[in-house]
């Protein structure tokens, strides 16, 4: 039972963390706002925002964002200046310089340097990471469950094996070899009857003479 649960739970973690970062993905480019070109040395554009708040987004040039931002309202007050911190978090190759919150009407964006500049509505990169690191702790919580009910499935099989050792189908006694009744097995088997050798030639020995009687003198004249 435990090695299931673990199984399903490996699932659901890769399923986390792979769909929340999915369905809760953006990239500045596609849910900015606005997208400001700055040209060589910079300079200054108008935007009209509404009342919200809104991050402020740096296109990264090599291995950074190069450049100030600041953000004035129509009054002239600074609402946001940046980047603001170490601008640590990244997300395709653009980098968050901060957020400012908007009463609502005509701003104007200033930059130093040639630059690329997003303002989007908040992206929720905390979640993003979140669901990733979520997803990955059930994923090795369900590891070590499985792991636990395969040990106890491994243990029980292996109880029952000892318990119930494996006995002959009923009615039929152990095999025996010879069989009960047969005398042991002889070689050759009794009645077998073996090839005949050939004989090899022995050597004649050499028979003593007899001396041969003389012949008859022949009778007189």
């Amino acid at each position: 039972m435990l090695l299931v649960v673990g199984v399903l739970m490996i699932v659901i973690g890769i399923v986390l963390a792979v769909a929340i970062p999915l369905m809760t993905f953006k990239d500045p480019a596609d849910a900015a706002l606005k997208t400001l070109e700055f040209e060589s040395g910079g300079g200054t554009q108008s935007v009209q925002l509404d009342k919200g708040t809104y991050e402020v987004w740096g296109l990264i040039d090599i291995i950074a964002f190069v450049g100030d931002v600041t953000i004035t309202d129509g009054s002239g007050n600074t609402v946001f200046q940046g980047p603001e911190g170490d601008s640590t978090t990244s997300v395709n190759g653009k980098s968050r310089l901060g957020s400012f919150d908007a009463d609502g009407g005509s701003y104007s964006v200033s930059c130093d340097a040639r630059a690329t500049v997003y303002i989007t509505e908040p992206i929720n990169v905390g979640g993003i990471l979140g669901g990733i690191c979520g997803g990955l702790l059930v994923v090795a919580i369900g590891g070590v469950v499985a792991l636990v009910g395969f040990i106890m499935w491994l243990s029980s099989r292996k109880g029952q094996q000892a318990a119930y050792p494996q006995q002959p189908y009923p009615g039929y006694p152990p095999q025996q070899y010879p069989y009960p009744g047969y005398p042991p097995q002889q070689y050759p088997a009794p009645g077998y009857l073996q090839q005949p050798q050939p004989q090899q030639p022995q050597p004649q020995q050499p028979q003593p003479q007899q001396p041969q009687p003389p012949p008859p003198s022949p009778p007189p004249q």
